[in-house]
């Protein structure tokens, strides 16, 4: 006969416990029975883990009162949506981002490369005093007549 509940097994407290608390709800199958009883004789610790978790069995036991009608934990978890369901969604609504930005993307290299083009066109067929990289980005000509043509004051009166 094994020692089925005994910590010199190897086994787990915790799962002595639910060993304990299965056979206070009388849930065990007569073998385990059989062998928990054997062990409650020969082991006091044992015996006395029983008694506390039968008095705290008993406690919450007697407090807890019926509040839900029954089989209702399972109407809620039917309305909860699942994981796999989450994370699908998750990854369409990702997926779809990625595409969106991707074409987001593509038009504006398009737009930039066709401005470019359509300055360094512009420049080309023009006798401009500037460089074509100061075309193709489409900044103005930069002169100290033109600087000076600006108003750097402040309108304010000051």
């Amino acid at each position: 006969m094994t020692n089925f509940f005994s910590d010199e097994s190897g086994q787990d407290p915790s799962v002595r416990r639910e060993q304990l608390l299965r056979y206070l709800e009388g849930s065990l199958s007569s073998h385990e029975q059989e062998q928990l009883s054997a062990q409650l004789e020969e082991s006091g610790e044992l015996q006395e883990e029983l008694r506390a978790l039968s008095a705290l069995y008993q406690t919450v036991g007697s407090s807890t009162e019926r509040a839900f009608a029954p089989g209702f934990s399972r109407r809620v978890m039917q309305r909860v949506p699942s994981p796999s369901g989450a994370r699908d969604s998750t990854g369409n609504f990702y997926e779809a981002l990625h595409w969106a930005f991707l074409r987001v993307a593509v038009i504006a290299v398009l737009l930039t490369t066709g401005i470019g083009a359509y300055n360094a066109g512009t420049y080309l067929q023009m006798d401009a005093s500037q460089s074509l990289v100061e075309a193709i980005m489409g900044l103005p000509e930069v002169s100290m007549e033109s600087a000076l043509t600006y108003d750097f004051h402040d309108d304010t009166g000051e």
